[in-house]
């Protein structure tokens, strides 16, 4: 198999509905959309909610769009956390993940992504691992029972990938897995070509964006030492910003990476807003070309190596006739 190609509804622009995410991903070549659930934000000049929500639709509606076309529905994002010491905000968030998984389970949606967390300061790392584990370990039973796998997205005071790793083999036994954003990773200072063979098995979804650096952020860390890039991000146009995206496409496929590479467009800013499909056009054909490179290449190699092995295989000798 391989990888799926898939976007999320916040890339495209507000006033498409679904179906017209639909029809341009069909149209486009994608494979799948992740539908945006609980992110009702506000765009920076009217106070309206911004484009697509699960939560603002009508579940056999969004269905429907679905049904006969060679697209599907790629998981659930939502904005939970799980990571919070204060009781009622913990519990206000499982009321919430437990809304998305009867979504989820009713879409037929086999993934739901949530947040990673943040530790309070002078916090042991393991207190925030082993609070994180407790809450999802509460809910593992309800998630495998509407058929929905979770995962954790390394965001936050998580975004490195040795957290990531260590949090998913804390849940790995409620089949918990890591949907792993590069540009979270890189602004924190971490090279993709470690970082996701770190991760490995873990990898159940791979979130993309790419970003140009601004304000305090350097290429090798955060001025500020909190694990964030201080400055924060703009907006790129895939391939051509700072992420890593040919190590990210090389690492996958080494590690035979067959499921949903979403493209993301507000992962660079929260305050970004798609006015068309300019940007997802130039996603998938940036994506694709390096996928097709690396086929190219991977064929390449496989006709030398098999031309290689013909010419030192040993050859037939002649079999001389008994008695000649």
């Amino acid at each position: 198999m391989s990888i799926k190609l898939a976007f999320n509804t916040s890339s495209c622009p507000a006033d498409w509905s679904l179906q017209a995410m639909v029809d341009y991903a069909q149209r486009a070549g994608f494979h799948g959309i992740e539908l945006s659930a609980g992110h009702m934000e506000a765009d920076a000049t009217g106070g309206r909610p911004r484009g697509f929500d699960l939560d603002d639709a009508d579940l056999d509606v969004v269905a429907s769009c679905f049904v006969g076309r060679d697209v599907k529905i790629a998981g659930l994002k939502t904005c939970v956390r799980v990571d919070q010491r204060s009781k009622a905000t913990v519990q206000a968030q499982m009321i919430t993940l437990r809304r998305h998984l009867q979504q989820a389970r009713r879409l037929g949606c086999r993934t739901l992504c949530i947040q990673g967390g943040e530790r309070p300061r002078g916090e042991p790392l393991v207190r925030l691992f082993n609070r994180m584990g407790d809450r999802l370990n509460d809910i593992a039973a309800e998630a495998k029972a509407a058929g929905v796998s979770l995962m954790i997205e390394n965001s936050g005071d998580l975004a490195l990938s040795h957290d990531a790793w260590r949090l998913c083999e804390l849940v790995s036994d409620i089949g918990v897995g890591c949907c792993w954003n590069p540009m979270a990773s890189q602004r924190a200072g971490e090279s993709q070509h470690a970082a996701l063979p770190r991760i490995g098995q873990s990898l159940s979804m791979v979130r993309l964006c790419d970003f140009q650096r601004r304000g305090s952020e350097s290429t090798d860390g955060t001025s500020d030492g909190s694990g964030r890039g201080s400055g924060g991000a703009d907006l790129a146009p895939m391939g051509e910003g700072a992420l890593e995206l040919d190590v990210v496409i090389d690492r996958l496929l080494g590690l035979g990476f067959d499921r949903w590479l979403v493209v993301d467009i507000a992962g660079a800013a929260a305050d970004h807003v798609a006015q068309d499909a300019s940007w997802l056009d130039g996603a998938i054909a940036a994506i694709t070309s390096r996928l097709s490179a690396n086929d190219a290449t991977t064929e390449a190699a496989a006709a030398k190596i098999a031309k290689a092995a013909a010419k030192s295989a040993p050859k037939p000798r002649p079999r001389r006739p008994i008695g000649a």
